[in-house]
């Protein structure tokens, strides 16, 4: 049996898109960039944890 290390990230919002700023754009900690829909990074393979992704709120 081998075992096999997987590196597990949280992506960063880095900016808020769209014409109501809903749209929020990611990137893994190699500077690529990912959407939610990516369960591996394409640039690092990393796995990626949306689940610790800070909730956007609400702003006024």
């Amino acid at each position: 049996m081998r075992l096999r290390r997987i590196k597990v990230v949280v992506p960063e919002l880095v900016a808020l898109l769209g014409y109501d700023f809903s749209v929020p754009e990611y990137e893994c900690t190699c500077g690529m960039e990912v959407v939610a829909d990516y369960k591996y990074c394409p640039g690092c393979g990393a796995e990626l944890d949306w689940d610790r992704v800070s909730k956007l709120k609400k702003f006024r």
